[in-house]
């Protein structure tokens, strides 16, 4: 894992792409810790395409993403100016997986979604994660207020409150 972290770090991701590889070949299996690195240094190249290989590789080989990596990614996909559209089917196929965000990662796509004029998704959004989150009643419907009144700021506030009250337990290894 180190190995391929300084071959990242000095811009050879795809020699390290080509360890990760090798050690396959040799009956070792990957681990999140081993693939986030490269995923992470590729997306600071502007490589989002790229990114995406590695993610692809780690979910074929059957060692399924970790929370850290689904950040790494979803982030990537923000802040490489790509199709808003991608980072939203990402955020939908996290949820569904059981992986819900920190709302500092929401508030970077709820921010492109918002000057783009893309109300409706950033409804569906919030809408996907209040229930995959399971929000108390209250909160549900305080943040279903503020979404309704065309308060976007107000409800992002609010959903970002309650959203760290419900998961405290964000820990990345």
């Amino acid at each position: 894992m180190e190995n391929s972290k300084k071959l990242c770090k000095a811009r050879r991701t795809q020699v390290a792409l080509k360890l990760l590889r090798g050690m396959r070949m040799k009956g070792t299996r990957p681990t999140p810790k081993t693939y986030n690195p490269m995923i992470q240094y590729l997306f600071r190249g502007n490589n989002g395409r790229d990114a995406l290989n590695p993610l692809m590789e780690m979910i074929e080989v059957g060692e399924p993403p970790d929370a850290f990596t689904y950040k790494i990614v979803f982030r990537g996909l923000c802040r490489r100016g790509g199709p808003i559209k991608e980072a939203l089917d990402f955020l939908v196929e996290m949820a569904h997986k059981g992986f819900i965000l920190e709302f500092s990662s929401f508030c970077m796509l709820a921010e492109g979604v918002l000057n783009l004029g893309m109300d409706d998704y950033q409804i569906r959004a919030i809408e996907l994660i209040v229930e995959k989150a399971n929000f108390r009643e209250s909160a549900v419907s305080a943040v279903r207020e503020n979404l309704t009144i065309p308060k976007f700021y107000d409800a992002l506030a609010t959903f970002g409150r309650f959203l760290e009250i419900n998961n405290p337990r964000w820990t990345y290894l």
